[in-house]
């Protein structure tokens, strides 16, 4: 579903095809009353622990993405529920800590000025592969 609604179509036959994809697992989707469910439990934690609803909302929804891409084929709904009742039983820093750590960690390393980037990586390598054709070429 997620390369359905990530990749638009580009003509009219691709566009059916998405459109098809969508359809079957529409079934997938939580009824009116499990989302209905979901809301009351983000507004329950949201109070409990002294938050906004977007705060809650955007915390889990950084957890879904992290386990969907490490599982591949993860119901969202059923991530929000479980991440709900782990921030009831630990507490929303608790959660907080856990669940944003890969992502700081991923910047520290990122904004870490003695670590290399991809892009010099890249530029490092070409430099490898040019440099001993200039060589040969200057030895003639």
């Amino acid at each position: 579903m997620a390369e359905t609604l990530d990749e638009p179509p580009l003509n009219v036959d691709e566009l059916r095809t998405s459109w098809q994809g969508l359809q079957g697992r529409a079934t997938e989707l939580p009824d009116t009353e499990d989302l209905a469910k979901i809301y009351a439990e983000i507004q329950q934690v949201a109070e409990q622990e002294d938050c906004s609803l977007k705060e809650v909302s955007t915390l889990i929804a950084t957890g879904a993405l992290r386990v969907g891409i490490q599982v591949g084929q993860l119901h969202i709904f059923d991530y929000y529920q479980v991440a709900l009742h782990t921030i009831h039983e630990e507490g929303l820093h608790v959660y907080t800590r856990r669940v944003t750590r890969p992502y700081l960690a991923a910047a520290r390393r990122h904004l870490d000025p003695r670590s290399t980037t991809h892009t010099e990586r890249l530029l490092q390598r070409r430099r490898q592969t040019i440099e001993p054709s200039e060589k040969d070429t200057s030895q003639e």
